[in-house]
């Protein structure tokens, strides 16, 4: 549905909240076979590719829309070109501290 229904644009003249989540569970949770392995750090202690966890990035304006999306290698960088396509300069946004969202308000 968000892909083909999502709004390219969110926070015209409205509020919006953006947050960030990360889904993967800790390391120290996890089954010891898939684990990161301490030997080679791309692989799980049962030789496979190692998968860390994904970051998803959020957008919601209240009470009205919301964007999401999967952030691919979750860099600032990456962080910050979601926000400059989906929330327009001039708007209140709200959030944490991370590094992604103050550099999107300077910009």
């Amino acid at each position: 549905m968000l892909r083909e229904n999502a709004p390219q644009t969110l926070g015209d003249k409205i509020m919006v909240e953006i947050d960030e989540a990360y889904v993967g569970g800790k390391e120290g949770n996890k089954h010891f076979p898939k684990r990161r392995s301490n030997e080679d750090k791309n692989l799980t202690n049962e030789g496979k590719p190692y998968k860390g966890k994904k970051a998803i990035l959020g957008i919601i304006e209240r009470n009205v829309k919301v964007a999401l999306k999967y952030v691919v290698g979750e860099t600032t960088k990456n962080m910050v070109e979601f926000l400059k396509t989906h929330v327009p300069q001039d708007s209140a946004m709200y959030s944490d501290e991370a590094a992604a969202y103050k550099q999107s308000k300077k910009t």
